[in-house]
């Protein structure tokens, strides 16, 4: 997927059900916490086919939102009929943006790569606006078997 998808409130609700909401420190140790508890809830839903996908999504998304965000930083699971959605919010209102194809001298460079990792990986990615309140960066994966 080259380009973050926008959602309207009509289609953020997928059906599912549970849901798992973690506030985060807003710190370097975020993503560690969200990875630890991301693996517990995978783990309890049955959905560890996709435990590695998704804790590098985690990982990439919430340490965005730590470096380049504003706090808090808030980590949503959400348990989907064919997968699971994750939701990194901040305060930030300024959306995440993919970096063009890196440039030859670019291509070692440790950073600025997260968002192309995470699209690579997940069914969809995508930012929602959150009037006042900064934005949502999501993504959602599917079981095996079902389309990405």
């Amino acid at each position: 997927m080259g380009m973050l998808r926008r959602m309207t409130e009509g289609n953020l609700k997928a059906p599912g059900g549970e849901t798992v909401r973690v506030q985060l420190e807003d710190n370097l140790a975020a993503p560690e916490h969200a990875r630890r508890a991301t693996g517990q809830v995978l783990r309890r839903w049955g959905l560890t086919p996709l435990l590695d996908s998704v804790l590098l999504a985690v990982s990439e998304l919430v340490g965005n939102a730590v470096r380049h965000g504003a706090a808090p930083v808030k980590l949503t699971l959400s348990r989907l009929i064919d997968g699971i959605r994750i939701d990194v919010h901040d305060a930030d209102p300024r959306e995440p943006r993919l970096p063009a194809p890196p440039a030859l001298a670019a291509q070692t460079s440790e950073t600025g790569r997260g968002l192309q990792i995470v699209s690579s990986v997940a069914a969809e990615v995508g930012v929602e606006q959150i009037r006042g309140d900064g934005k949502m960066v999501y993504a959602r994966f599917v079981t095996e078997g079902d389309e990405k």
